[in-house]
């Protein structure tokens, strides 16, 4: 089935396999079955800002409520939109979107899964813009109806020099969403 995507009110929704779920932009990340549960926040991007030092250096943690006993693997995959540049054109910076599941918290949780975005590299001043799937398969858990996933999502400076890279990753519902399609059996 083809990846298809429509607009319910001024939210954009992909729908795989006829199963969909989309993020609310705040600082309490949720995911919700239905788009028109979403509210609009003041949060639209996340940014590393200027950064000369390879690491990660900025991150969103999206929680998701577990309904009931469930066991099995799956995948969470992300779909949005990104941007990159650097304060000089250069091809020695590089940045990514990571992406990673933890049943429970990230500082005690057992990590289900990670991948890695492909690394941007905009060898320009002006914002080079990118679009971001990344899929991330979880290993086989075991999890109750008390506990919660973690969905973190990070901006790692992979390579830097004095010079310097930024990277962004959009959140906007209203013209660059971020969405993640959760497919646990």
């Amino acid at each position: 089935m083809p990846l298809e995507t429509r607009v319910e009110g001024t939210y954009a929704v992909v729908d795989v396999s006829g199963i969909w779920t989309a993020v609310k932009a705040a600082n309490d990340y949720v995911l919700v079955p239905n788009v028109s549960a979403l509210q609009k926040s003041d949060e639209s991007v996340i940014d590393t800002e200027m950064q000369t030092e390879p690491g990660v250096h900025a991150r969103r943690d999206y929680k998701l409520a577990i309904p009931g006993y469930m066991e099995g693997g799956g995948m969470i995959v992300l779909f949005g939109s990104s941007g990159a540049l650097n304060s000089v054109a250069s091809d020695s910076n590089a940045a990514r979107v990571n992406l990673k599941v933890y049943h429970g918290s990230p500082t005690g949780g057992d990590l289900l899964g990670s991948a890695n975005g492909t690394e941007r590299i905009p060898n320009n001043t002006s914002e080079q813009s990118y679009t971001e799937i990344i899929a991330c398969t979880l290993s086989k858990y075991r999890l109750s109806g008390a506990s919660y996933l973690t969905i973190r999502v990070e901006l790692e400076v992979t390579e830097a020099d004095a010079n310097g890279i930024q990277m962004k990753l959009y959140a906007d519902p209203d013209t660059k969403p971020l969405l993640f399609y959760v497919n646990m059996p």
